[in-house]
């Protein structure tokens, strides 16, 4: 790179935190101060050159994934959830290009990636792109109806409106939501608030609720007493072996039979499964570069490890870095945020202009203690290590608003936001 061309800065993956690290670079780009931060940053300093962006996405657009629960639950807020790229105002300018497609390797020695069309699937060509710094934000590999399994808006809305259709559908057959994690309890709670006249059965297969998080018993007891004073049945200690389903007949909508570990047999009207392990999307960095797991080394920076050719100039953010917290939209913006201002750094560092004696050092992203705030309906069940557990509608508005964090997402990141889209 020619210190006077532009800097090329390759984002893939724009959720939460690719997304945010890129308005983090355009806004410094624009002169503005930096949004507010769990860092302490230095003034904001606009670059001598303006960086080139490129946005790598398989979908079209951004999805409000904490809000999944309830989106895939009440139609007023499904619209509302997926905003296409081509929709967000600060992404209109010349030196920002969006993508449509999958990413398939990089070599951070040649700083190249190859990549394919998912706007043209049956294209199977590789293509190719060239970079400066890379932000890889892709996320992890989550199951319909936890994640959309569409890659473009319309797509994704059909698909959602269906799932609700089929939750009406139930009838008098109980709607069954399997596993009881952070999203299982909260799909089970948003079913039971917005289908009040439909029976809700809650499914674990461990002895208490949200079993896999290090947060406090107190906690997944209220969560617990929380689904059953809403009149939701949880089985705990208890497997779903095996599951048959039979189309719809005449005058009957379709049904699921469950075989339960315990010897029962359930009837559904319509099951959810929340089940799968949420494994990270990291299939295209080198191995060298991830944990067995997956999840991708990182320093506190959120540069690359050592071991990986110019790791200083290849950053991971978000879900699939390995790093202390529950994963959570906070935890992924300000991530975003701090790789987004250290590539800042790095470019002044290798400024023209960059006077002698003048020091750009880079910032290290803080290690994150569990929290949690779980939305269950009307209420909340929140928990964090300053303050303990609480609860209750105020919580939950403090927490999500009115909408499952939709608006307040959209707020930060600068997204136009919903008119009306309440729950």
């Amino acid at each position: 790179m020619s210190q006077s061309s532009p800097p090329r800065i390759l984002v893939i993956g724009a959720a939460y935190s690719g997304l945010y690290a890129v308005l983090n670079l355009l806004n410094v780009c624009d002169g503005k101060p930096h949004f507010p931060s769990v860092l302490q940053l230095a003034e904001a300093r606009v670059p001598d050159v303006i960086p080139h962006i490129t946005i790598l996405d398989e979908r079209d657009g951004v999805f409000h994934t904490m809000g999944t629960p309830l989106v895939h639950v009440h139609d007023t807020v499904t619209p509302h959830a997926w905003i296409s790229y081509r929709d967000i105002p600060a992404l209109k300018r010349p030196n920002v290009d969006i993508l449509q497609g999958t990413i398939v390797e990089i070599d951070s020695l040649k700083k190249t990636a190859w990549w394919r069309s998912t706007k043209t699937p049956e294209d199977k060509t590789d293509r190719v792109l060239q970079y400066d710094y890379l932000i890889a934000a892709t996320g992890l590999h989550r199951d319909w109806p936890v994640l959309p399994k569409s890659q473009n808006r319309q797509e994704y809305v059909d698909d959602a409106m269906k799932h609700i259709n089929a939750l009406r559908g139930s009838r008098d057959k109980p709607i069954v939501v399997i596993g009881g994690g952070a999203v299982g309890t909260e799909f089970a709670a948003e079913i039971k608030h917005h289908h009040p006249e439909q029976r809700v059965v809650l499914i674990h297969s461990r002895g208490s609720l949200l079993s896999n998080e290090p947060l406090p018993e107190e906690f997944k007891q209220n969560t617990l007493k929380t689904l059953r004073d809403d009149g939701i049945e949880v089985l705990l200690e208890t497997r779903v072996t095996s599951e048959k389903s039979e189309p719809a007949t005449e005058g009957d909508s379709q049904r699921t039979i469950l075989k339960l570990s315990n010897g029962d047999e359930l009837v559904a009207g319509h099951t959810v499964w929340a089940t799968s392990r949420h494994l990270p999307r990291t299939e295209y960095l080198p191995r060298e570069a991830v944990t067995e797991e997956g999840f991708v080394n990182v320093l506190p920076t959120l540069q690359f490890s050592p071991s990986i050719p110019n790791n200083t100039d290849h950053f991971a953010v978000g879900d699939i870095t390995a790093w202390s917290g529950i994963k959570r939209v906070g935890r992924a913006l300000y991530m975003g945020q701090c790789a987004a201002v250290n590539i800042l750094q790095l470019m002044a560092a290798a400024s023209k202009q960059r006077k002698e004696g003048e020091k750009y050092g880079l910032y290290e992203y803080p290690e994150v203690p569990p929290m949690m705030a779980l939305a269950l309906g009307s209420t909340a069940v929140t928990y964090h290590p300053d303050t303990g557990v609480s609860g209750g509608a105020d919580a939950y508005k403090a927490s999500f608003g009115t909408d499952l964090g939709l608006s307040i997402c959209w707020n930060i990141l600068g997204l136009p936001l919903p008119v009306a889209a309440t729950a």
